[in-house]
């Protein structure tokens, strides 16, 4: 029960002032709601007889009526409750403004170019790839973020696997598949170096044939099964669109390494860089991406939320083991 009202009472803002067996918090709270209901009852008076705004001005009222009354329900709750629910997430304004930015297509994006054989020579002391140590750096630099904030969830990162590897194919599509490597127990204390061998353990445990088979085998047999296919288009878009909405709640972050690009002579006189980086995912949060070529290997880390906690960990570490950077903002 205390999960399902912590949900519902994120959105009542208001809550976050009452405290447990503290009837003058919840008195002062009922107070704020009715006074806020006041103002709003002289606003619809003043403008109630004006077109449009008056009839706005009544809905807006209404929906308050019954906003106030399930946040005084709330409060009670809180107030008199033997659960604590000083721990509930609150919707802020720079949430509001955050969804707004992300339904608008505005991206931050943090860029940062090194030397490719600096950070390959650091993946071979760690013993890894480099995808595998920016894989790990992305899940320290969430789980330290985590951390400072006191939160202790499962951390996982969505890695893509060109399949090109197993499966021998030209084509220019998107030919790939995903493993999840992180930590489940983001309680424990770690170190770089402990994220990077579960990372490592991970990468070999999972990107091998016979797993990637079996999970492309699930792929491939639900995209020929015959009842799919009789499905209608205008039916079975909204259902893998609410799918896909779903699937990125099971992971914390996306990191994908293109790998290093090799262009044809007839091109590579022409080109300086090479850049790539991801598209914002439905839910807010920081993906990251990297792509080398020429001994120049480009980051890029996009958000469409204000804070940089993540990236600013990411680069940091990246210093500190050795790998020096240029890292630029837009």
């Amino acid at each position: 029960m205390k999960n399902i009202i912590s949900k519902i009472l994120k959105f009542f803002t208001l809550n976050k002032m009452v405290k447990n067996k503290d009837v003058k918090t919840l008195l002062i709270n009922i107070a704020i709601y009715i006074g806020i209901g006041i103002a709003l009852g002289i606003y619809k008076a003043i403008v109630g007889r004006i077109p449009l705004l008056g009839n706005l001005s009544y809905n807006v009222a209404g929906l308050y009526k019954i906003y106030a009354w399930v946040g005084a329900i709330l409060a009670a709750i809180q107030c008199f409750s033997n659960d604590d629910y000083s721990d509930v997430e609150y919707v802020t304004l720079e949430d509001i403004k955050n969804f707004w930015n992300l339904k608008n297509g505005k991206i931050a994006i943090t860029t940062a170019e090194i030397k490719t054989d600096v950070l390959k020579n650091v993946a071979n002391n760690y013993k890894v790839t480099i995808g595998g140590l920016l894989t790990s750096l992305m899940i320290y630099s969430l789980y330290v973020a985590q951390k400072s904030e006191k939160k202790f969830l499962p951390i996982k990162v969505a890695v893509p696997v060109n399949l090109r590897y197993f499966y021998p194919s030209k084509t220019l599509a998107n030919f790939t598949t995903f493993i999840t490597p992180g930590i489940i127990n983001s309680k424990n204390n770690y170190e770089f170096s402990d994220v990077v061998n579960i990372v490592k353990q991970y990468l070999k445990d999972n990107v091998k044939e016979e797993k990637v088979n079996r999970q492309f085998s699930k792929m491939v047999a639900l995209e020929k099964n015959p009842f799919i296919h009789i499905i209608p288009l205008f039916i079975k878009n909204p259902i893998m669109r609410y799918i896909y909405l779903r699937q990125n709640r099971y992971f914390s972050s996306t990191f994908s390494n293109l790998g290093n690009v090799i262009l044809p002579d007839e091109m590579s006189n022409y080109v300086s860089k090479v850049d790539f980086m991801l598209g914002q995912a439905s839910i807010p949060k920081s993906i990251g991406s990297c792509v080398s070529y020429n001994n120049k290997t480009i980051i890029n880390i996009s958000r469409t939320v204000k804070e940089n906690k993540i990236e600013k960990v990411f680069f940091e570490t990246l210093e500190k083991i050795g790998v020096m950077s240029n890292v630029k903002e837009n």
